[in-house]
């Protein structure tokens, strides 16, 4: 009986959502990037304190990203591929992938760095072809 009621509260306290996690993350001193499932920060969340890239392709984040929380004071670099490859965004403020330049990069981030502002890497500059 002691086993079952033990079972009982670990599974009601794994059921407390992200979201409510996030929210306690957002009131606190700690810096944190909070990641979504869906667009406009819904679904399962998962807070970001420091770099991040998927484990393999079982990860149950893998390619699953739709919007990010990023606070002031905190620069964000995703990238598309595991282990901070592929194609890049830099992020100083939330995105979410409704519309616009990035609406693309729905489900496609595989890894992510996060910086305080102050120490984040420029962006990639494109180099102009030389006129002949």
């Amino acid at each position: 009986m002691k086993k079952l009621i033990i079972v009982l509260v670990l599974m009601q306290i794994a059921l407390i959502s992200h979201s409510q996690c996030a929210t306690a993350y957002k009131d606190s001193a700690v810096l944190a990037v909070v990641v979504y499932e869906h667009s406009n920060y819904q679904g399962r969340s998962m807070i970001l304190t420091s770099d991040w890239t998927v484990s393999g392709s079982s990860d149950p984040w893998n390619d699953k990203i739709s919007s990010i929380e990023v606070p002031s004071g905190l620069t964000v670099v995703v990238y598309m591929d595991w282990k901070y490859q592929g194609e890049s965004m830099t992020l100083t403020s939330n995105w979410t992938c409704q519309e616009g330049p990035y609406a693309w990069k729905n489900d496609k981030i595989s890894s992510i760095r996060v910086f305080r502002t102050q120490d984040a890497p420029l962006p990639k500059q494109k180099k102009m072809p030389k006129k002949p």
